[in-house]
């Protein structure tokens, strides 16, 4: 199979920078292209939309990826139907908001400074597993960006309303679900409620955590090459 185009959708960080272990262990068939998020501007879902659907290709065909945060955008983005788009990847991901709906409630009332991610050490509790390898936990650690808090809370009161339901069940392209055996942010109910909207979803579960991509991504590599040739195993993209 030729050459397919991934276009990588970040998680709440918005950079792109926890990338690069799945980018260093992609095969060779796809040519990577990172989309990240201004740092600087509180936006929601639907602006974030537009600044996506400007980036995508226009002439090759490609597969878009949304880990985490980015899920409901991944499934956005293919509602428009836009030309060449082939296959969703879902990652550790959700269609409606992950947190409980008392917490939902209060999440809304919570101030800016709250949604912070200090202290950073506590969130890595969330992120990782005692399985991850140190250097993984003080690269994360490291990188892991101080958001400012209205960026920040932006993206969580976007995540606490979101409802991309329809967009999951209308989606034109195959779609893959990458899951975290040991994911705490995104629940097991999250999953079970898109199977059951798409009983034809291709679903993967690594063994880790929440950030699977960076804990494990060469397995991740080999399911979404898997997941693509399983796709084009009659046809050629190009």
């Amino acid at each position: 199979m030729d050459k397919m185009d991934l276009i990588l959708l970040p998680g709440m960080d918005g950079t792109g920078k926890f990338f690069k272990p799945l980018l260093e262990s992609l095969d060779a068939q796809f040519s990577p292209q990172v989309i990240a998020y201004p740092e600087e501007s509180p936006l929601g879902y639907e602006d974030l939309l537009q600044i996506i659907l400007q980036q995508l290709p226009r002439e090759n065909p490609y597969i878009v990826l949304g880990e985490s945060f980015s899920g409901p955008l991944a499934l956005m983005a293919a509602a428009t139907n836009p030309p060449n788009l082939k296959g969703v990847v879902l990652v550790a991901t959700f269609v409606q908001s992950p947190m409980p709906p008392v917490l939902n409630f209060l999440g809304k009332l919570i101030p800016a400074p709250f949604l912070s991610l200090r202290p950073r050490k506590y969130l890595l509790n969330w992120l990782l597993n005692d399985n991850c390898q140190e250097n993984i936990k003080d690269w994360v650690l490291k990188d892991l960006p101080e958001l400012r808090n209205d960026v920040l809370k932006a993206r969580m009161r976007t995540i606490l309303k979101v409802d991309v339901t329809e967009e999951l069940v209308a989606c034109p392209v195959p779609i893959q679900y990458i899951a975290a055996s040991e994911d705490k942010i995104v629940g097991e109910e999250n999953l079970e409620l898109i199977r059951s909207l798409r009983g034809d979803i291709k679903v993967e579960v690594l063994n880790g955590p929440h950030i699977i991509l960076q804990c494990q991504p060469l397995e991740a590599s080999r399911a979404i090459s898997s997941f693509v040739k399983e796709t084009f195993k009659n046809t050629s993209p190009r």
